[in-house]
């Protein structure tokens, strides 16, 4: 069996686990340059503890603000608002607390907020007969730094 040659680049990620791993975001996210974080997460989260209060604590003067509107399925109506969200605080990283949904909307919100542009026109376009075709995303997007909460 022959397979062709590719090359696959992968951007930089750090992993950072256990206890006291919360001591080390707010150091993080200064390594990146950034200075205003908004931390993304749903309901349950916002009144869990530990949970949304624990990561604003841990951020202290680098939490700009949080988006709490994260719903499953990640609609497009929740990650417009979440565009909403890091325009309003002048996000410059987005701190990501929760499972699937939560870093769906966070990565969606994220291209619409580098790309400045729609869900619409940043969609794949299909047409008949044709290949797909995806607009390019090429311009410099936010650092995320997740805290997950499901396996």
């Amino acid at each position: 069996m022959s397979q062709s040659p590719f090359r696959h680049f992968a951007p930089t990620s750090r992993v950072i686990y256990g206890e006291g791993c919360l001591d080390q975001l707010a150091p993080e996210i200064r390594r990146m340059g950034a200075r205003r974080a908004v931390v993304f997460c749903g309901r349950s989260l916002t009144l869990a503890n530990p949970g949304l209060e624990t990561v604003k604590a841990a951020l202290g003067e680098l939490c700009a603000g949080v988006f709490t509107g994260v719903v499953e399925q990640s609609p497009v109506t929740a990650v417009e608002a979440a565009v909403e969200a890091l325009r309003l605080h002048a996000a410059d990283a987005v701190v990501v607390l929760g499972g699937g949904s939560a870093v769906v909307s966070a990565r969606a919100a994220t291209i619409l907020f580098g790309e400045g542009k729609t869900a619409q026109e940043l969609c794949t376009v299909f047409e008949p007969g044709k290949p797909p075709r995806s607009p390019k995303v090429a311009l410099p997007k936010l650092p995320q730094f997740v805290i997950p909460t499901t396996p």
